[in-house]
């Protein structure tokens, strides 16, 4: 078997949350190279290649491809911080919450340094003085931050920057422990809670769902006569509902977490969602 090249073999290298391609000399044979690429969890793939410029043409190909499938590319080459910012909040699939967030924040950005201003010309210290002419609280200042990293982030990815302007600005807000439930304070909650709600609040404590995934989550997305059961939450285009980070992998199902969904199918027998009766089968 051959030997894993270290980084140090690398020629080009670019990667996401979800997929990876790297360009790299092959130390198991002489004057030799390839491209590997996979998506996160799966086992790799790899292309062999004779020279160094074609391992790099096919990383980026592959690379471009990738982008063009999951609709993380640039639609056109933006030559204004505006039309970058436009760029990466038109880009599909975001979810209407999300799209919302980045317009308000990036569109704030655009109009503090200039919406003709080029967006390689801007600065740490353009963001900086944006940042100290803000009159919120810093834990807003931390999310406006997060968006204008995300949109420099998005131009590196597609090529079209080297680096990124806010790459070495953090904001530290103190996090404030949200309200929750301790173990002994679980059951009598879920006493208290009528059938309904006790059954959606039981397989959410139990499988770490969300309410929007909870609320989609259909019967074909459901799996029990496996060996280990479980669940997939994914997209749901008869209400457009979009999951927080895209479809997620299959997520195990604890005896408890079955037992919920037992008590809705019982609660709920004619509907093709699982917690809930108002999309029923014809």
């Amino acid at each position: 078997m051959a030997r894993a090249a270290s980084k140090q073999n690398r020629i080009w290298f670019q990667q996401d949350k979800s997929f990876r391609v790297i360009a790299e000399r092959r130390t198991d044979r002489a004057n030799s190279f390839r491209v590997r690429f996979w998506n996160v969890g799966s086992r790799f793939q790899y292309i062999s290649t004779d020279s160094e410029e074609e391992s790099i043409q096919t990383a980026q190909r592959i690379w471009s491809d990738y982008l063009r499938a999951s609709g993380n590319t640039i639609l056109k080459n933006p030559e204004t911080i505006k039309q970058l910012a436009v760029s990466y909040i038109q880009r599909p699939n975001l979810r209407p919450k999300t799209k919302q967030f980045y317009q308000s924040n990036l569109m704030e950005f655009v109009s503090f340094v200039g919406d003709r201003r080029k967006y390689s010309r801007i600065t740490r210290q353009d963001i900086v003085a944006y940042l100290d002419n803000l009159k919120c609280a810093e834990v807003s200042k931390k999310s406006k931050l997060r968006a204008i990293k995300c949109m420099f982030n998005f131009a590196i990815k597609n090529g079209i920057l080297d680096s990124s302007p806010a790459i070495s600005l953090t904001i530290q807000v103190k996090t404030k422990m949200r309200p929750y439930l301790n173990p002994k304070e679980i059951e009598p909650f879920l006493n208290h809670c009528s059938d309904s709600h006790r059954i959606r609040a039981g397989f959410t404590l139990e499988s770490g769902c969300r309410v929007g995934e909870l609320l989609n989550l259909k019967w074909d997305s459901v799996f029990l006569d496996v060996e280990k059961p479980f669940v997939i939450f994914e997209a749901n285009k008869e209400t457009g509902f979009e999951p927080k980070w895209g479809k997620r992998g299959a997520v195990p199902l604890s005896k408890t977490a079955i037992h919920y969904l037992t008590l809705a199918r019982e609660l709920w027998p004619r509907s093709n969602y699982v917690f809930s009766n108002r999309f029923v089968k014809v």
